[in-house]
């Protein structure tokens, strides 16, 4: 009995650690395009089921300056069961593109991808 007892510490211990190093699960894939003179940045954001992310949440920042996306998919009105606010989510995978035209070479090797929190 004790030995149930002592494994079930351990593991109780030790199960919190299974998820680290595990991926974000929000992690987006990003592709740089070249479209004749200019690039775009192809941003595709995955959401997992039963989860959504907050339109306003997601950001791309280049040199400093916070690009809009000209081109991606719909978000849709949701109200949020804890707040009660209605706010612009994605419930399913999403893509954004992002027109790079004007912005500097060294400013393109810095962009910046994220979900704001």
């Amino acid at each position: 009995m004790k030995r149930f007892v002592a494994l079930g510490l351990l593991f109780a211990l030790f199960a919190p650690l299974r998820t680290f190093g595990q991926a974000d699960p929000f992690t987006p894939s990003v592709s740089l395009v070249a479209t004749g003179a200019a690039a775009e940045l192809v941003v595709a954001w995955p959401v997992p089921a039963r989860h959504h992310v907050y339109a306003d949440t997601v950001a791309v920042i280049v040199g400093g300056q916070t690009l809009s996306a000209w081109q991606g998919d719909p978000s849709h009105p949701e109200t949020d069961r804890f707040t009660g606010e209605t706010r612009d989510v994605y419930t399913s995978a999403f893509r954004r593109v992002y027109s790079l035209a004007g912005l500097a070479a060294t400013d393109a090797t810095a962009a910046v991808v994220k979900r704001l929190r």
